[in-house]
């Protein structure tokens, strides 16, 4: 007798460990497979396949037998099976538009849909789609969210969806849940980390937050600044430069018009160390049409009027004279305390090498645009070479301006300034014991190529 008990507990065990591998699938018929998911409170999970799917029998081998898969659907669902050329299941693909198959189905027991998942999923996957459904049924199942996701969905939706949509949608959810918000939800520290994600450009968005930010008291911007305006600043810039470089011209329009509201438009002086966000107008307007070959002549007379302001604002002698002080600090370190720290934080070799650098190579741009749409006269030959001397001596360290300036030089027909030029800033360089060698062996490749007139 004590056998026979060991035996049947042992059995009893067996069939236990059994049902647990896996998803335990009712063997009644679909309705009593639904009114056991409403007396239970739970969906309805169906499994639609057909005898000769390939890959519902992967399905059914590989995921519905993995222990975190039963564990899950037996906890959450009731389970069924429906083959869709037999029984009910035409039914099934008939009502649910269902074309292919693995269909996986969601219901509620009164047979709405509230989830559909298609084809062959590993286990990790098929789990982690699973567990969105209670997304779906809490806001009226698939056919409901795609209304609201279209821009008609409240905060608390978009900021649930926007947790579980798939990568390619959330650019532009995370746009319908920042203009879901109230103003006062949209300057919540929690609002900036977001505004840093933006990928996608709305400009009404954009003009409804620059104007949140333009109406905050005097005593708030600092405030605000490292969370909410400085991350919303930077996307501007990043949609300004975006927008020249693909001869978007009314992107381009709305974003200085937006960049406007912030008041953080600068005097051309002070375009000298620009950044996208404090560049004046003038600046930008001049970039976008040198890099998109546009308006020619309105073009060249702006140049003109702002090439004489930049240079008599910020002549090069000053320019230089700041680049020899950063050149100070690396050949006589502070050893201060206040000073070791600013070395630890400052790399003043790489923030020499950058000093007027953007300004230097714009310069650079608009000069070959200048002079390619202008009638071959000495007043244009002069002014080319004045622009092109005064961006590569802004700082004899920078490279890069110089190797774009050489070229322009020489078919300007200033070979020897050009090697001039590519010689102080190789011979500089090599002073402070800079040691990127791309870098110096593009300026000693540049200086042959002048000298043996391969330019």
């Amino acid at each position: 007798m004590k056998k026979k008990e060991l035996l049947f507990f042992l059995l009893l065990g067996f069939s236990n460990i059994v049902l647990a591998q896996g998803i335990t699938f009712e063997q009644g018929s679909f309705e009593e497979a639904l009114t056991k998911a409403g007396t239970e409170n739970k969906l309805l999970f169906v499994d639609v396949y057909t005898s000769w799917c390939g890959p519902c029998k992967k399905m059914a081998k590989e995921v519905f037998t993995r222990n975190e898969v039963g564990d899950y659907f037996n906890r959450h669902f009731i389970n069924y099976k429906q083959d869709g050329e037999k029984g009910c299941g035409p039914e099934l693909m008939k009502k649910y538009n269902i074309k292919a198959v693995p269909t996986f189905l969601f219901l509620d027991p009164q047979q709405n849909l509230v989830l559909t998942i298609k084809g062959f999923h590993t286990a990790k996957d098929f789990l982690k789609a699973a567990s969105n459904v209670n997304f779906f049924r809490k806001y009226g199942g698939m056919a409901q969210v795609e209304i609201y996701k279209k821009g008609n969905g409240s905060v608390d939706f978009f900021k649930d969806y926007y947790e579980i949509a798939p990568e390619e949608e959330k650019p532009e959810i995370l746009n319908h849940y920042l203009s879901a918000m109230t103003d006062q939800q949209l300057i919540d520290p929690e609002s900036g980390s977001l505004i840093g994600k933006i990928s996608l450009y709305n400009p009404q968005l954009f003009q409804r937050i620059a104007q949140n930010i333009a109406q905050l008291p005097p005593t708030a911007p600092l405030e605000y600044f490292p969370y909410y305006i400085q991350p919303f600043e930077n996307k501007i810039g990043t949609f300004l430069e975006e927008s020249i470089q693909q001869g978007k011209q009314a992107k381009f329009r709305e974003l200085l018009k937006i960049k406007k509201i912030l008041n953080r438009t600068k005097p051309v002086k002070n375009d000298i160390q620009y950044t996208l966000m404090t560049a004046s107008d003038d600046l930008l307007n001049l970039w976008y049409d040198a890099h998109n070959k546009v308006n020619p002549e309105k073009f060249r007379k702006s140049l003109d009027q702002y090439m004489s302001t930049l240079i008599q604002a910020n002549p090069t002698d000053s320019l230089q004279a700041n680049c020899e002080n950063i050149v100070f600090q690396i050949h006589h370190p502070d050893t201060s305390w206040m000073g070791q720290l600013l070395q630890s934080q400052i790399n003043y070799q790489d923030l020499l090498i950058w000093t007027y650098r953007p300004i230097s190579n714009l310069i650079v741009e608009w000069t070959a645009y200048y002079w390619r749409t202008s009638p071959s006269e000495k007043e244009v030959h002069k002014r080319c070479l004045s622009w092109l001397e005064y961006a590569c001596k802004a700082n004899p360290y920078n490279p890069e301006t110089v190797v774009k300036a050489a070229p322009l030089l020489v078919r300007l027909k200033e070979k020897k300034a050009a090697g001039t030029y590519v010689r102080k800033v190789l011979g500089s360089l090599q002073a402070i014991g800079y040691d990127n060698e791309k870098d110096l062996r593009e300026l000693q490749s540049i200086l042959d190529d002048i000298e043996n007139d391969k330019l």
